[in-house]
């Protein structure tokens, strides 16, 4: 899984670090491609993926079904946290924002109390 981060830091961030370096330039570009290929044809999966479901079968962890950005991003977007962790992270979120920005602060107010207003019966 760590391989696989690092592939895909490179394909996104490789462009940071190519400026003035033809070979790694070359390189970013090619990998580009072919990460764009192995995404659009339906080939067997990426080399990576392969090798990570195969070692994941051989530690007896049930490996990840589908394309490793698919798996990873639902884990970012869909993290398996307690409720109180991100409630409590949100307000505090809230919190410093609305610090930060009195005129927002007025303005979200009033959004909470527009969206309260049903329930409360007023």
């Amino acid at each position: 899984m760590f391989l696989h981060l690092l592939w895909c830091g490179w394909v996104l961030l490789g462009w940071a670090v190519t400026r003035c370096r033809r070979l790694l330039r070359t390189l970013h570009i090619a990998s580009l491609i072919y990460a764009i290929v192995i995404e659009l044809v339906p080939w067997p999966p990426c080399p990576l993926t392969a090798a990570e479901t195969w070692l994941k079968a051989r530690a007896g962890i049930e490996p990840a079904h589908g394309p490793f950005l698919v798996h990873v991003l639902d884990a970012v977007v869909y993290p398996d946290l307690p409720e109180w962790l991100v409630v409590g992270c949100t307000v505090l979120l809230k919190q410093w924002v609305l610090l930060e920005d009195e005129e927002l602060s007025v303005c979200a107010e009033h959004y909470v109390l527009s969206m309260l207003r049903p329930v409360w019966g007023r």
